[in-house]
């Protein structure tokens, strides 16, 4: 009986275990890993400027729900004029 509740026991921490890197591969091509619970996705097309739009998303806190934009440094800004758009 105890082999059962030790090999129970190890099973829950071998599946209990959650890669963040797999949350990542549940989500649309483009996706970005800002943070441990922040991703930035990709919204379908580019505006009319040519720039790429972002939603940010996590999955298990609350986000904003603006439009972002990647800087050329990588980092996300809510400011147009700050991002790297095709167009340029």
């Amino acid at each position: 009986m105890r082999m059962v509740f030790w090999i129970f026991i190890a099973s829950l921490l071998l599946f209990s275990c959650n890669n963040s890197d797999d949350v990542l591969d549940g989500l649309p091509p483009g996706s970005v890993k800002v943070d441990d619970e922040m991703y930035m996705i990709p919204l379908d097309a580019l505006d009319e400027d040519g720039c790429q739009e972002y939603r940010a998303h996590s999955p298990g806190n609350m986000v904003v729900q603006v439009i972002f934009y990647q800087k050329k440094d990588g980092s996300f800004t809510m400011n147009k004029e700050e991002a790297a758009c095709n167009a340029e």
